[in-house]
């Protein structure tokens, strides 16, 4: 029987302070987009005292450059730098991000870290010798600067064939089950899209539909619901509902 099951969104759909005052988890997704400010991130903690905080790991890990996310970025004009960033692989300029990117878990006091790979990055044998390369590395960093977070990876496009090797490695395959199903492990990592066909964001789910992902999440230990919809909030505060009235029922 699941432990727990939090639930929040991707990002902030309405001002900081009504947020928490319905959910307590949230998935950053500015640290995605932007090198942000270590001290931004310790004010949000100290603004939300116990909050769950997921934070996206920037795209210079896992988006080569040039890519239209890099846009508006930040990561400068430099060539030279830019070629050595993302796809996971071993260059200066991923590891300073990730030497980034555990300062930023540590300031924010963060619970978990999401990285989101894009569908131009295959699922094929030198593209998973990278990730599970690095992801080794990161949890050495990890354990070394005595952080304990959930470390998931949201890949597009890949098979179930890798699953239990990500498992070994303690990494959460993360992902909308519509696409991913249900992973193997302890933990659940959703981010519910509400894809159309496959596209989009605009979908919003019925409480049925909550209902049935919930159901499906029994045989974890610990469950993170992070929706990623143009309704999120909305969809968010029913799966809380939801979950008051499976607790009822139980």
């Amino acid at each position: 029987m699941v432990r727990e099951i939090l639930v929040g969104c991707c990002g902030f759909p309405v001002k900081r302070e009504r947020y928490f005052e319905v959910l307590r988890g949230v998935e950053l997704q500015n640290t995605f987009y932007r090198l942000v400010k270590e001290e931004s991130l310790k004010k949000l903690r100290e603004s939300a005292p116990g909050a769950f905080i997921s934070i996206k790991a920037p795209m210079g890990i896992t988006h080569r450059w040039p890519s239209p996310v890099y846009r508006r970025a930040g990561y400068g004009k430099d060539s030279s730098y830019l070629s050595q960033l993302g796809a996971f692989r071993e260059t200066e300029a991923v590891r300073s991000l990730t030497e980034t990117l555990i300062k930023w878990l540590e300031a924010a006091g963060a619970r978990a870290v999401l990285f989101q790979t894009p569908a131009s990055f295959k699922q094929t044998e030198e593209n998973l010798s990278r990730a599970v390369e690095y992801f080794r590395r990161f949890r050495e960093r990890l354990r070394e600067r005595g952080l304990k977070v959930i470390v998931a990876w949201e890949p597009r496009g890949w098979t179930p064939l890798f699953w239990d090797l990500l498992d070994a490695l303690g990494v959460v395959l993360a992902g909308d089950p519509e696409e991913i199903g249900y992973p193997p492990g302890d933990v659940a990592y959703l981010r519910l899209h509400g894809r159309v066909a496959g596209r989009g964001y605009g979908r919003e789910y019925a409480e049925e539909e909550i209902r049935r992902i919930i159901e499906n999440l029994y045989s974890f230990k610990r469950a993170n619901i992070f929706f990623n919809n143009v309704r999120m909030c909305n969809d968010a505060q029913k799966a809380l509902k939801v979950l008051e009235e499976m607790g009822r029922q139980a």
